[in-house]
């Protein structure tokens, strides 16, 4: 959820060959998926809505301490694999 509703990301949108040989990429503006997905046409209005109301749940305050909190945990079952074996 973080990377999806808070995380912008910067896409190519365009390559330009330079007369050297080289590749001159072009980035679009900073968007988030969830942002890219309501700017898709593709999409119906029932899904945006759908995806609006599940960002409007997401709380980065609250959602990034349990994710770390989860990743520890992972990170400590890993370590008790290794002494068992």
């Amino acid at each position: 959820p973080l990377n999806n509703f808070w995380y912008p990301s910067i896409k190519i949108i365009a390559k330009q060959k330079m007369p050297d040989g080289r590749c001159k990429k072009i980035y679009g503006k900073p968007k988030t998926p969830f942002q890219r997905l309501l700017d898709s046409p593709d999409l119906s209005d029932e899904i945006k809505d759908a995806l609006r109301k599940q960002a409007a749940l997401v709380n980065p305050v609250e959602t990034k301490p349990a994710l770390f909190e989860a990743l520890a945990k992972l990170e400590n079952l890993g370590k008790l694999k290794e002494h068992a074996s």
